[in-house]
């Protein structure tokens, strides 16, 4: 319980800084049976202290509830983390196309 508490309040302090770009980013849409769908967003936070580059990515839908902080480091991805996450579903749930769709924003036009 500890560990969501302190994950709730890295997420709200990250968010709370000034980020390089308050819109909200649609990342993916994964379809599920039944025709649900559970919607993948992000936002991007920019760069934190030698952090790498900072994003919040957030769904909701059929399978639950997702918040979390994702340090992207776009010249070695194996050194992107997650710095905090809440919710009902955790990171390893994140689908890669999310991941894909968060590496794109944060280090495409960066290069």
């Amino acid at each position: 319980m500890k560990l969501r508490i302190l994950n709730t309040a890295l997420i709200t302090g990250l968010l709370s800084m000034p980020a390089n770009s308050q819109q909200v980013h649609h990342l993916f849409t994964e379809q599920l049976e039944g025709g649900y769908a559970h919607f993948w967003h992000g936002q991007e936070l920019g760069y934190r202290d030698g952090l790498g580059f900072g994003f919040y990515v957030m769904s909701e839908g059929k399978r639950g509830v997702f918040d979390g902080v994702l340090s992207v480091d776009c010249m070695k991805p194996d050194n992107s983390q997650w710095l905090a996450q809440g919710g009902s579903l955790t990171a390893e749930d994140v689908p890669g196309q999310a991941i894909l769709g968060v590496r794109k924003l944060a280090c495409d036009r960066r290069r």
